[in-house]
């Protein structure tokens, strides 16, 4: 799970999850499915400290199906 914020909307990007349409869970909570347009591989790495970290996000960014977006 990674989270991503800017300005009053956080994304928490999610993976076993697959929906087709937004789904509102609350009236700032809306589970949607997954934008990765924003995502590179490059800028996720330079967040890594540790090298297994690394491997964890080349698996998990291609594997994101579904958003929390929480506004």
């Amino acid at each position: 799970m990674e989270i991503i914020a800017s300005d009053n909307v956080t994304f928490i990007l999610l993976n076993g999850i697959a929906v087709s349409a937004s789904v509102r869970l609350s009236n700032n909570v809306e589970l949607q499915a997954a934008d990765t347009s924003h995502l590179d591989l490059k800028t996720a790495i330079s967040t890594c400290s540790r090298p297994d970290d690394i491997a964890v996000i080349a698996a998990f960014i291609p594997r994101i199906t579904a958003q929390f977006r929480i506004a």
